[in-house]
C-alpha cells in the first residue's frame, strides 16, 4: 500500500504490475533442468492445476496501471483461474474418505446464514491468536503447492493416494483455523447480543422506575451494580432465548462457568408471583419501595435466595475491563438519546 506522504492518511493507487504481484504470496516455480510441463487434461485435476496457477501468474504480469481494461481484463482471468485452480485441488480432496477428513461440526454453532456463507471470514479478524494458526495454514498451503508441482511433472496419472496425506495436513490446518474465526465471531456475536440486551434493560428499568434518568446521565456508580444484575436476571426471566446463560455447553462465555446454578435460579423464578418478581427487581436495582406497592416482606426466603444467587454471580462481572467498556458505552448512548430527545 502506497501513501502520499503530503496528504496524511490518503492511499494512492497501485501503479506497477510489481506492486500488484505483492498481492499475491505465491511465486510461481520455474522449471529444473530436464524438467517438461505436462499437456492440459481436463479430465486429469493435477494437469488443471499446473495450469491455472501458470495462467494465474502470467495474469499478474505487464500491467502497468490499475484503472486500465487491461488490467480489468487480467483481473477477470486472474479469479477465473483461481477458480480452477482451488477446484482442482478440491476435486483431490474429494477423493478422500469422509472419515478421514477434519470434522467441520463447529460450523454448527453458526447462525444458520452464516454457515451458508461463513462471512466470519471476511469480516477482517485481526486477532493475535490467530497469528499461530494462520501460519501453519500457509505452510501447509505451501507444502500442497510443492508435492503437486512435483507429482504433476513426474506423473500426472491417477490414482491420488500418495498425495491424500498433504492434503490431510492441509485440511487440518484450514478446520483449525477456521474453528477459530468461528468461535471469535461468535464470542463478538454474543457480546453484541448482550450489549442489546443491557441497553434495553436500562430502559426497562427507566419505565418500571428502578432507575431514574439523573442516574444514567450522571453515570450513578450504584449502576455499575445495579445493571449488570438487571440484565442477568432478564437473561433468566423476561428474555431468555437472546442469551443464553444457562447451558454448560452454550452459554455466554462470561456465565459458562456457572450455567449449572444460573438454570436452578431459573427454574426457582418461574414458582415466584407477579409481587415477588417486582420486588426482586427492586433490590437487584437497590431502590427502596415505594409506598402502596403490593410487595412481599423483605424476608422472603425464596425472593431472598435468587437475589444472593443472581449477585454472586453478576457482581463478579465488574472486575473485568469488557463490562466496564460496554457499561459506559450503554450509559453514553442512553445519554445522548436523552439529549437529542431534550433538544
Amino acid at each position: 500500500r502506497q501513501v502520499n506522504r503530503g496528504v496524511p492518511g490518503r492511499q494512492l493507487p497501485l501503479q506497477s504490475g510489481f506492486a500488484i504481484s505483492q498481492l499475491f504470496a505465491f511465486k510461481r516455480l520455474a522449471l529444473k533442468k530436464g524438467q517438461r510441463p505436462p499437456r492440459l487434461n481436463e479430465t486429469m485435476p493435477l494437469t488443471l492445476y499446473y495450469h491455472a496457477g501458470f495462467q494465474m501468474h502470467a495474469a499478474l504480469s505487464k500491467v502497468s496501471d490499475t484503472r486500465t481494461d487491461l488490467f480489468r481484463k487480467r483481473n477477470e482471468k486472474l479469479h477465473s483461474s483461481q477458480r480452477v485452480l482451488l477446484g482442482a485441488i478440491y476435486i483431490l480432496y474429494s477423493e478422500i474418505d469422509e472419515d478421514k477428513k477434519s470434522s467441520r461440526d463447529y460450523i454448527q454453532q453458526l447462525p444458520p446464514d452464516d454457515q451458508r456463507e461463513l462471512t466470519a471470514l471476511s469480516s477482517g479478524y485481526r486477532i493475535r491468536e490467530l497469528l499461530q494458526p494462520a501460519r501453519q495454514v500457509t505452510a501447509a498451503m505451501g507444502a500442497v503447492r510443492h508435492v503437486l508441482r512435483e507429482r504433476v511433472l513426474r506423473d500426472p496419472m491417477p490414482p491420488h493416494r500418495d498425495l491424500f496425506p498433504v492434503l490431510q495436513d492441509f485440511d487440518l490446518a484450514w478446520a483449525t483455523f477456521e474453528k477459530k474465526i468461528c468461535f471469535y465471531y461468535l464470542q463478538q456475536h454474543e457480546t453484541h447480543l448482550f450489549q442489546v440486551l443491557m441497553s434495553e434493560t436500562v430502559l426497562r428499568a427507566l419505565d418500571r422506575g428502578y432507575i431514574t434518568v439523573d442516574q444514567v446521565q450522571s453515570f450513578d456508580p450504584s449502576l455499575i451494580l445495579a445493571i449488570p444484575r438487571l440484565t442477568l436476571f432478564s437473561a433468566l426471566h423476561h428474555t431468555p432465548d437472546m442469551v443464553n446463560v444457562t447451558d454448560p455447553q452454550n452459554a455466554f462465555r462470561w456465565f459458562r462457568s456457572q450455567s449449572s446454578l444460573l438454570f436452578e435460579v431459573k427454574m426457582r423464578i418461574l414458582e415466584l408471583k407477579e409481587n415477588q418478581i417486582n420486588h426482586l427487581e427492586r433490590i437487584l436495582a437497590d431502590q427502596p419501595e415505594s409506598e402502596g406497592d403490593v410487595t412481599v416482606g423483605v424476608e422472603d426466603e425464596a425472593v431472598k435466595s435468587i437475589f444472593l444467587d443472581i449477585c454472586s454471580v453478576s457482581d463478579q462481572l465488574i472486575r473485568s475491563k469488557e463490562v466496564i467498556g460496554m457499561l459506559s458505552k450503554v450509559f453514553s448512548m442512553h445519554k445522548e438519546e436523552e439529549n437529542t430527545h431534550i433538544e
